[in-house]
């Protein structure tokens, strides 16, 4: 954990790539973290968190617009952020963009 847990990573001097999680009892309840842009958010989730689940390949469903939905190896699809990896590139983003996690945008 980079930055620390927040509501808003503008308040991570430093660390500008938000990870958000949801709750492991309840999905609808989030909470985030903010990272070195690059690294993953599917390590050292806050207890009791872990990676949003998402659609098969729909990040419509994912909690943010920077995130994308992708599966790793036959196990369910999770939510990610589009910087935090980069096999997200080029991925549809769940604003509709396209991920480019060079700048991590989702353009």
């Amino acid at each position: 954990m980079d930055g620390g847990t927040v509501t808003d990573c503008s308040q991570c001097q430093g660390f500008p790539q938000p990870c958000v999680y949801c709750e492991t009892a309840d999905a609808s309840t989030l909470t985030g973290q903010c990272r070195t842009m690059g690294t993953s958010c599917l390590q050292n989730a806050p207890q009791g968190y872990g990676a949003c689940p998402c659609s098969a390949g729909d990040a419509s469903t994912c909690p943010e617009s920077y995130q994308v939905c992708r599966s790793f190896a036959n196990n369910p699809y999770f939510c990610r952020t589009c910087s935090d990896s980069q096999t997200n590139n080029g991925l549809t983003c769940q604003n509709g963009g396209t991920c480019n996690n060079v700048d991590g945008g989702c353009i």
